[in-house]
């Protein structure tokens, strides 16, 4: 990224997945498939929930890190 560029932040969460009826799997796929088309754009993408933390997500997220 050019160093005058600002750097966009993004934040992302699963609300309302349950009342729209997409599988929690379906989210994370459709998530790692946007962070992977992003990886270099310089992007500050961060994973949000609302109460407490999601298991299922947290691995998701720990996963991806390490990939």
């Amino acid at each position: 990224m050019p160093k005058h560029a600002k750097q966009q932040h993004e934040a992302l969460g699963v609300a309302g997945r349950a009342a729209i009826g997409n599988k929690l799997d379906w989210i994370l796929s459709a998530i790692g498939r946007s962070l992977n088309l992003f990886a270099y754009s310089g992007l500050d993408v961060k994973v949000v929930s609302y109460g407490g933390s999601n298991p299922e997500i947290a691995r998701f997220i720990r996963r991806y890190n390490a990939a």
